[in-house]
């Protein structure tokens, strides 16, 4: 249920930052927001703390800034997104989560 919830912040979130967006820029922004997810989901698979990515993601939001509140958002959905996922043993497959879960957000942003 949380992932739901989770990924429907994110479209708000996108969908909103993205309504403004010319095309060149919404592919800048939908490759930074696949950025942020292959980083997560690389620091999930390399058996990071969850404390870690969320720490950074209290950063954004403690700037006091309508966009570091929105980015806080939109990461800890992808925090939770990712520490979700099942850790992976081999690192072929560890290198196949972390980049289908950064093609998804990618697919996911662009879509909108």
């Amino acid at each position: 249920m949380y992932k739901l919830s989770g990924f429907a912040l994110f479209l708000t979130l996108v969908s909103a930052t993205l309504s403004h967006a010319a095309a060149p820029a919404k592919k800048e922004i939908c490759l930074t927001v696949s950025t942020m997810a292959q980083n997560v989901m690389t620091m999930r698979q390399t058996g990071t703390p969850i404390a870690q990515p969320l720490a950074t993601s209290q950063k954004f939001a403690d700037d006091g800034t309508p966009s570091g509140a929105e980015t806080n958002r939109l990461m800890d959905s992808i925090i939770m997104d990712a520490y979700s996922e099942d850790l992976r043993y081999s690192e072929r497959m560890k290198q196949t989560s972390i980049n289908e879960f950064a093609t998804k957000y990618y697919l996911y942003c662009m879509q909108d």
